[in-house]
């Protein structure tokens, strides 16, 4: 019995495979894994790359979204980097088409072929599934939003670029600018183009955090659809906060009108402290205690 060995190297925009098999001969496959300079690699999440055409791999804060063509049909799918669980995975039941007819201008047309699928953003929820996709190949992009709504239709809507996907109140998702119920239609569009906070309602959202002042807990409750404040507040922490104190909040209790945060420090030394506080989110009153606002029912 003969053995035989192929050494390919596979990197972001070429993989390979060596194999070699002539009837009772030992096959034997060395398989690289693919690079990519903003995505985490396939086999990080127990993947295999060479399962998947056109793929591509992206990661946007700690989310990394992988994409391709499986068996002909797109796939798409996200893990969390942190924790390395899926956080979805998505597969249309249509057989996708590669071939786009490019118009160059002039009356010229040029057929060409999708080569690469990379995933910008995706949301899974309830029974809807809405991605941002680009199809790319031969200097040509084509960026698209993939709305399946909540009775199972797909809709696909044009995108000018890349548009980050929001999870957003109940059965609603933020599309750029545009808010969504689960049947894909516009709820509204918003005059602000900056998303932060927890959404209370399909227009507003209560937000927490340090900003400029290390020593305070900044706070407010916004309008997304107006771009307007509601209210803004400021309050002071009862111990020292060094400007290169690290922070993080964490929402602990959102049942009523009066949340419940803990805050995180760790200071240069290694210090660490944790501070619960109190905020009211109908007039936006801090406190060390619930007792310091009526309680009242969600």
């Amino acid at each position: 019995m003969k053995a035989f060995r192929l050494l390919a190297t596979s990197l972001l925009v070429a993989s390979s495979m060596g194999f070699v098999s002539c009837g009772d001969d030992e096959l034997e496959i060395i398989q690289m894994e693919e690079a990519y300079s903003n995505g985490d690699s396939f086999s990080t999440y127990g993947l295999n790359f060479m399962d998947y055409e056109c793929r591509s791999s992206l990661y946007r804060e700690n989310i990394n979204y992988f994409s391709g063509l499986k068996d002909d049909h797109l796939w798409i799918s996200a893990y969390d980097r942190t924790t390395k669980e899926k956080l979805l995975e998505w597969t249309d039941g249509r057989t996708f088409n590669r071939k786009r007819t490019v118009h160059l201008g002039y009356g010229e047309y040029k057929d060409i072929e999708i080569s690469r699928i990379t995933t910008y953003g995706a949301c899974a929820k309830n029974k809807i599934f809405v991605a941002s996709v680009c199809f790319s190949g031969e200097s040509y992009s084509e960026y698209n939003i993939l709305f399946q709504t909540a009775t199972g239709n797909l809709k696909e809507m044009k995108d000018v670029n890349t548009s980050y996907i929001v999870d957003w109140y109940k059965e609603s998702v933020v599309i750029g600018n545009c808010c969504y119920n689960d049947m894909g239609d516009t709820i509204y569009v918003s005059s602000n183009g900056t998303i932060r906070g927890v959404p209370i309602s399909y227009e507003e959202t209560i937000s927490v955090s340090y900003g400029y002042k290390p020593q305070y807990i900044l706070a407010s409750r916004n309008n997304y659809k107006s771009g307007q404040t509601v209210w803004s507040t400021e309050y002071k922490l009862p111990f020292e906060v060094l400007s290169d104190t690290q922070k993080e909040y964490t929402l602990l209790d959102s049942s009523t009108n009066i949340w419940k945060y803990n805050l995180h420090l760790l200071y240069y030394s290694g210090e660490q402290k944790d501070y619960t506080f109190y905020l009211n989110i109908d007039n936006g009153t801090i406190s060390e205690s619930p007792d310091a606002s009526p309680l009242l029912g969600k």
